[in-house]
């Protein structure tokens, strides 16, 4: 219902700075604009699948515009209220040292977030800010934002990909115009989980996971899980005659995967689509 400009609030915060854009610049982000709103979604399709990484590297381009890395310890990226910081070692341009400057730098971004208010109601905007490893674990937890904000009702669009403006932390959002890129939902932690069928038995789910989604097809698959996998079978809602869980080796022990059974055809076929959506 209102815009947060999460650039902006690190402005004031002392923690990132701007640059002016050259002509060059400005012309290719508009480009880039043109391109997301008018382009058919078959030719942003092809040219996924002909050049690999172009399309992030054109979200990062707009994202990320006019911003002075040199002098800048932290930024928002992505469609959401994530913040990293400019850490040495790890981003091209990084001014922060890891251990005690990183630490500080993300304290400062959370004590900003968290005691953000609309200036309208006086509300608060976030429920937490919460470093990384608070939320999220794993092996790749390294390409996550170093700082995420949960909203208190989720009534704020915090895009980054998005048209500028410049009407402080807190915006009202243009009117919806069908020919402009907008996001049209977002997440909540608590989440909905249904599901029929064969082997599914009437029952009623109280603190499942995500992560026991997947482990539950795959107990109905009759495939062993992973030994380190985070999440369980959800047997709460699956019949007696579903076998009992298998657990197997540790997933980090990666094999090559088996391929008996598909034909050449079918094998390219599925690479094909998989290149389709990004994913090879």
């Amino acid at each position: 219902r209102k815009g947060l400009n999460l650039r902006e609030l690190l402005i004031q915060e002392g923690l990132l700075a701007e640059v002016p854009r050259g002509a060059v610049r400005r012309a290719a982000e508009r480009a880039v604009w043109a391109f997301a709103r008018k382009a058919p979604p078959w030719l942003k399709s092809r040219i996924r699948t002909w050049f690999p990484g172009l399309s992030g590297r054109a979200a990062a381009l707009v994202a990320c515009k006019g911003i002075d890395f040199s002098k800048t310890r932290a930024y928002p990226l992505g469609q959401s209220e994530g913040m990293f910081v400019n850490l040495k070692g790890r981003q091209p341009q990084g001014i922060v040292s890891p251990g005690a400057e990183y630490e500080q730098v993300r304290e400062r971004i959370i004590r900003a977030l968290v005691s953000l208010r609309d200036p309208e109601t006086g509300q608060r905007i976030a429920r937490g800010a919460y470093r990384r490893e608070e939320v999220w674990s794993g092996p790749c937890t390294e390409n996550l934002p170093d700082v995420i904000m949960e909203q208190m009702e989720g009534c704020y669009d915090a895009p980054t990909f998005s048209e500028a403006h410049s009407a402080g932390v807190i915006y009202q959002l243009p009117e919806p115009d069908p020919t402009r890129y907008r996001r049209l939902g977002g997440h909540r932690r608590q989440g909905l989980l249904m599901a029929k069928g064969p082997h599914i038995r009437r029952a009623a789910l109280v603190g499942a996971q995500i992560a026991d989604v997947p482990a539950t097809m795959l107990a109905l698959l009759g495939c062993v899980i992973p030994e380190d996998f985070d999440g369980r079978p959800l047997r709460e809602m699956l019949t007696g005659d579903v076998p009992a869980e298998r657990r197997g080796a540790a997933s980090g022990a990666r094999t090559a995967p088996d391929r008996e059974g598909h034909s050449e055809d079918e094998a390219a076929t599925v690479e094909q689509r998989l290149r389709g959506l990004g994913y090879v």
